[in-house]
């Protein structure tokens, strides 16, 4: 709506223009016509600006007046103001907001496997290993059958894996049966598959197999377990494929139990040894002890040739004491019985992975064996219903029935 101040600057505003038009047709001085006509341009201009605009409001509720504040105690009226309590239950900060979620890691890897009792200096050294960010690539855990490297590897492996020192996995690999250049293609296979790697690769040759390897590894912070590792294994070009590095020197870290010697600089080598004679001797008087039977005076020269039968075979001297202490059995007997396991007529180059699936088959019928070997790792297990629970699990019976049969 225009003010009733503006109709006379409206007016004055047309007429100058107006008068402005009038000159120009009666051929008046041209200048003269312009002046008239910017004095009326200028009037109008001043008319529009000048106009008033609507204003536009808007209608609040009425706002309750605030309470009165309350009257404090003058000690407590110059105390500092204290910040305000979040709820337990309040949403995320920025920061956790922002933090991005945990990734899952690839794992491949048996059940974590009881330390041995002896091994704990081993142990230590392979985890001290694994944290090196510097020096050799791989390590090798070198020892006789039943000598504890399994479960060494397994331990370390697992106190990594806790601890989320490997971000990018691990993966455990049987290496029993991979011999020479056909299985080394069977381990890149085995790797390219579980990494989603390029399996075309390895219809090619070998060499390209490396390579793709190679490439998919390469920069990752993971580790790579060949377990039981044959003599004829190519290690040096498996080493050179797994352990690829990138430009900032990351890469994969290679895990190897074996009994064979590599000597290879590459490698760090960790040796479980056999144990000596009187060592062995030691062991099996302990875990006889351990497992609830005392290892008489003359016991010994029995004792001392069931070492000396498993000698370096430490799992077996283990099992042995197990099963003499829960069993009953006399020495003598058993010492024949493990002669003649280690020793048969005819054989003597039975391995020790055949000693020690005859001393768990022959000597410790289930359920008695599970009960038996219950005593081999760190503290026996000599609660009878314990025990029954495990073996009615492992044979199948009802729990009253693998009580009655380790009675």
């Amino acid at each position: 709506m225009r003010s009733a101040n503006g109709a006379p600057l409206l007016i004055g505003a047309f007429g100058a223009i107006m008068l402005a038009v009038v000159l120009f047709l009666v051929r008046a001085p041209l200048v003269v016509a312009l002046l008239v006509g910017v004095i009326g341009v200028a009037l109008l201009a001043v008319l529009v600006v000048a106009r008033p605009r609507p204003t536009i409001t808007r209608t609040l509720p009425p706002v309750a007046p605030a309470p009165p504040a309350p009257v404090m105690p003058a000690a407590e009226a110059t105390a500092p103001p204290v910040a305000p309590v979040a709820p337990p239950s309040v949403a995320p900060t920025i920061a956790e907001a922002a933090a991005p979620a945990a990734p899952s890691v690839m794992t491949y890897l048996p059940a974590p496997a009881p330390i041995f009792v002896g091994r704990e200096q081993e142990f230590e050294e392979l985890e001290a290993a694994l944290r090196r960010a510097h020096g050799p690539m791989a390590t090798a855990v070198i020892g006789p059958p039943g000598g504890g490297k399994h479960s060494v590897i397994s331990q370390a492996i697992e106190a990594h894996r806790q601890a989320g020192t490997f971000a990018d996995g691990y993966s455990w690999h049987v290496a029993t049966d991979l011999h020479g250049d056909r299985g080394l293609r069977r381990l890149l296979i085995e790797v390219l598959d579980r990494l989603g790697g390029p399996a075309v690769a390895m219809t090619a040759t070998l060499r390209m197999g490396e390579a793709a390897v190679a490439d998919l590894v390469r920069g990752k912070r993971m580790v790579f377990w060949l377990d039981d590792v044959p003599a004829d294994f190519p290690m040096g070009r498996a080493l050179s494929t797994l352990t690829a590095r990138d430009a900032a020197g990351v890469g994969p870290t290679l895990i190897i139990s074996s009994g064979t010697d590599w000597a290879m600089p590459e490698i760090n080598e960790i040796f479980l040894d056999a144990p000596q004679l009187d060592e062995a001797l030691n062991f099996l008087r302990e875990w006889m002890e351990l497992s609830g039977r005392s290892l008489d005076f003359t016991d010994y020269d029995a004792a001392k040739a069931i070492c000396v039968n498993l000698s370096d075979l430490s799992l077996a001297i283990r099992l042995a004491a197990g099963y003499a202490a829960q069993s009953g059995v006399k020495l003598p007997k058993l010492a024949a019985d493990l002669g003649s396991a280690v020793y048969p007529p005819g054989d003597l180059l039975r391995t020790g992975e055949k000693t020690i699936a005859f001393v768990e088959a022959t000597l410790f019928p289930k359920p008695r064996r599970v009960f038996a070997a219950l005593a081999v790792f760190e503290e026996p297990l000599i609660d009878l219903a314990d025990a029954s629970a495990v073996a009615a699990a492992v044979a199948g019976n009802t729990v009253a029935e693998a009580r009655t049969d380790l009675e």
